[in-house]
């Protein structure tokens, strides 16, 4: 597929990871990345569609900055969306997720540009949503325009990221993904003494247990409450990303090639298949 069909967006709110998914993505597509960043993560969606429509592609993709892309993501992802019927608004892959232990879809959306207008009608009008594109996605479907949820592996989510930006995160999927509670706090307790970032992660969920209400999907205030939370573990932040960290992130992906998905990945992915 010619880069010239395809505009994509990375979403970025200064995660430690953001240099490497660009570089990555702009060795598959050089011309054609742009950085965003807003919030709450609802105007970030909002301004990936608005740039799209501005660019003029055939293809929008969108990658946060999160996510380590593979060598060949952008041509797997335009790939599995030229195969959709017309009527396709949106394609995702998986990415492999350090924090849930699992594959699943996160951070990885290819939409279909000429859609944008309509789905900018159907953005929640609630910012403090916590599935602003998720529920577009829906809003979409009733409209006609459904979405095609992949198998293919397109990068890795959540490794090498700073401990502020696990933390807010985790006090966001601890409220996102309540059926999960269990087994992420399981998951964290038994890997808690060998890794801090699950160290982090355990401490953000007991902080989440006490929010009145749910969190708002925004970088800024969340980052405020995860740094205090930082501190009161007096736990330093990480540095910049090293070139050690990089090829670990590198031998992640082929781990999980080839092997079909297990039964905790499906409880999060839900089914292989176009909902629509």
């Amino acid at each position: 597929m010619p880069e010239q069909d395809v505009h994509i967006i990375v979403r970025q709110v200064g995660e430690r990871t953001l240099a490497l998914c660009r570089s990555v993505l702009e060795k598959q597509a050089p011309a054609n990345v742009e950085l965003i960043s807003a919030v709450p993560f609802s105007e970030t969606v909002r301004q990936a569609f608005e740039a799209g429509i501005k660019a003029g592609k055939k293809w929008t993709l969108c990658i946060d900055a999160d996510v380590i892309p593979t060598a060949d993501c952008v041509n797997q992802l335009v790939t599995i969306a030229e195969q959709g019927e017309d009527r396709l608004f949106e394609a995702q892959g998986l990415v492999v997720d350090k924090i849930f232990g699992v594959r699943r879809p996160a951070g990885n959306h290819i939409y279909r540009t000429d859609l944008f207008e309509k789905a900018l009608t159907c953005l929640p009008a609630n910012a403090g949503s916590l599935r602003p594109e998720s529920d577009t996605l829906w809003s979409m479907v009733r409209l006609g325009h459904g979405w095609y949820q992949s198998d293919i592996l397109v990068g890795i989510h959540d490794y090498g990221q700073s401990y502020t930006d696990i933390a807010r995160k985790v006090m966001v999927q601890y409220h996102k993904f309540p059926q999960k509670r269990e087994l992420m706090l399981a998951r964290f307790k038994a890997l808690a003494p060998k890794d801090s970032d699950f160290r982090v992660a355990l401490a953000a969920c007991e902080k989440a247990e006490h929010f009145a209400g749910t969190p708002q999907v925004d970088a800024k205030r969340l980052g405020l409450v995860a740094q205090n939370l930082l501190d009161e573990m007096k736990l330093a932040e990480k540095d910049v990303a090293t070139p050690e960290e990089q090829q670990m992130f590198e031998s992640v992906v082929p781990t999980y090639v080839g092997h079909p998905l297990t039964e905790a990945e499906n409880g999060y992915i839900g089914p292989i298949k176009y909902h629509g």
